[in-house]
C-alpha cells in the first residue's frame, strides 16, 4: 500500500515531536502492508519548522530513510506537503515554498474545515492551467461538504481527485461522516484513501483495517486500486483508471403530519 497523506516529520507542524514518535509511526505502518509513505507537513500558517519547508524537508526526509533503513525498514518515505488552497498556491508550488507529492504534478491540497472559501474553483484553474493535478485532502471533513456533497462534482467533473482518510472509512470521525464516506466509495468519488497520519496512536499510520472495510463495501480489486494503484500513477505522473463517477441524488426528507 502507498499512503499518500501523513504528518510523520519531527518537529515541523501537529506531527510527532521527535524522531523516536517517527520512527514508531513508520514501524506502524510497514507492519500494517505500506511500503511507501508520503510525508505531507502542513504548509504556510501551519508551519512550525526551524528552517524553511524547501531546505527542511528534503533533510528530514534523507534522515528518516536513513534512520529507517538503520532500523532494518523497508518501508520508503517521499516527500511532499499538505498545501493550503490559498490563491498564492500557484506561486508556492512553482518557487517550492510548497511541495507536490514525490516531485511529482500532483498536488494534495487541503480546504478550511469550516468554511468553502470563494476562490476554490477558480485556484482549481489555475492550478490545471499551471500543470498540475490536484488531490483533494480529506473531503468528506469539510463542513460545507456534510452540508452538500455535490459541492464535490464540478471538482470531479474537472479531474480533482479525492483522498478519503482511514479514520472516517473506520467510523472513527463518527457515523455521519462515515455514512458519507462510504457514499462516496459507491458513487466512484473517492480515488484513494490515506492515513492523515500524526502519532502512534489514535491517528495512526495503519491502512490494511481501511483497506479491509473498502474491500467489504466494494470488492478486494477496488481496494487495491484506491490504496496502490491510483497513489502510484499520481506520485509518477500517470492518468489514474478509475471509475467515471455517478451522480449523487439526496434523500428525500419525510414530512410529517401531512396526509
Amino acid at each position: 500500500m502507498i499512503d499518500l497523506h501523513s504528518h510523520i516529520l519531527p518537529g515541523v507542524d501537529d506531527g510527532p515531536g521527535a524522531w523516536d514518535g517517527t520512527m514508531g509511526m513508520l514501524r506502524i505502518a510497514e507492519e500494517a502492508g505500506t511500503t511507501t509513505i508520503v510525508a505531507t507537513p502542513h504548509s504556510h500558517d501551519y508551519w512550525r519548522g526551524a528552517q524553511p519547508p524547501e531546505i527542511l524537508i528534503p533533510k528530514l526526509v534523507a534522515e528518516a530513510n536513513q534512520r529507517a533503513a538503520d532500523a532494518g525498514l523497508t518501508i520508503k518515505v517521499l516527500t511532499g506537503m499538505e498545501c493550503q488552497a490559498l490563491p498564492s498556491l500557484v506561486h508556492d508550488l512553482d518557487k517550492q515554498s510548497c511541495f507536490t507529492l514525490a516531485h511529482s504534478r500532483t498536488v494534495l491540497m487541503e480546504l478550511p474545515f469550516m468554511m468553502w472559501p470563494a476562490h476554490t474553483e477558480s485556484l482549481v484553474f489555475n492550478l490545471q492551467l499551471a500543470g498540475y493535478t490536484i488531490l483533494l485532502a480529506h473531503p468528506e471533513r469539510y463542513k460545507a461538504v456534510q452540508e452538500d456533497p455535490n459541492r464535490l462534482a464540478p471538482l470531479i467533473e474537472r479531474g480533482v481527485y479525492m483522498q478519503i482518510t482511514t479514520t472516517s472509512v473506520m467510523g472513527r470521525n463518527g457515523s455521519k461522516v462515515q455514512e458519507l464516506t462510504r457514499q462516496m466509495v459507491d458513487l466512484n468519488w473517492a480515488h484513494v484513501w490515506s492515513s492523515d497520519a500524526h502519532s502512534v496512536g489514535g491517528r495512526n499510520p495503519k491502512l490494511d483495517e481501511a483497506e479491509a472495510e473498502v474491500a467489504r463495501w466494494t470488492d478486494d480489486a477496488t481496494a487495491r486500486r484506491m490504496s496502490f494503484d491510483t497513489p502510484l500513477a499520481l506520485i509518477n505522473d500517470q492518468l489514474p483508471d478509475v471509475p467515471e463517477p455517478l451522480t449523487y441524488e439526496p434523500r428525500r426528507k419525510k414530512i410529517l403530519g401531512i396526509f
